[in-house]
């Protein structure tokens, strides 16, 4: 599980490094350029007509050398800066797209939530019918049931009382 404020927290972590390499990449541009402009300046220099009192050629080359290892240096530091902000972009679509999905799978689970919420009620409901027909059917049971056993013990009582009139007659006529 991605924790949403978490993965926010990462992704705004990320967007602030994207950031900072940018502006480090535009420093290094700047310095770049003005190494760039040196190195140019050098050259220039190099090609003027030498005065004796100016700077021996030597010195001249040496100068150039330090700027272009300075400019060689800067240069490769640009790639790196340009390759580490490449990859920060990427990183940022790839969160935001895991970003967008888990938010996408948040709202699904959130509808199967609300679904199964109201499934639950309409089963208590029915569950709850279901008790109250199977309580309404046993005491229909029970009422009937006491009314078949009242009706048997007077049934029972009318043929006991038949049972002795017939044996009365048969006394009576066994009698006469």
């Amino acid at each position: 599980h991605f924790d949403l404020k978490s993965m926010k927290n990462f992704v705004l972590q990320k967007r602030s490094e994207y950031d900072a390499q940018k502006a480090s990449r535009n420093k290094s541009d700047t310095i770049l350029k003005k190494l760039k402009d040196e190195a140019k300046t050098c050259r220039l220099e190099e090609k003027r007509p030498s005065c004796g009192d100016g700077p021996h050629p030597k010195q001249i080359d040496a100068k150039i050398d330090k700027a272009m290892i300075q400019c060689n240096e800067a240069e490769n530091l640009c790639k790196t800066y340009e390759h580490i902000v490449q990859r920060l972009k990427e990183e940022r679509i790839s969160f935001d797209k895991q970003l967008a999905a888990l938010e996408r799978t948040m709202q699904s689970k959130q509808r199967d939530n609300d679904e199964l919420l109201l499934l639950s009620g309409d089963s208590n409901h029915a569950r709850d019918g279901a008790q109250q027909n199977l309580i309404k059917a046993k005491c229909s049971f029970q009422d009937s049931k006491a009314c078949r056993t009242r009706e048997i013990r007077e049934k029972e009582q009318q043929i006991k009382i038949r049972r002795q009139m017939l044996q009365k007659q048969e006394r009576s006529d066994a009698e006469k």
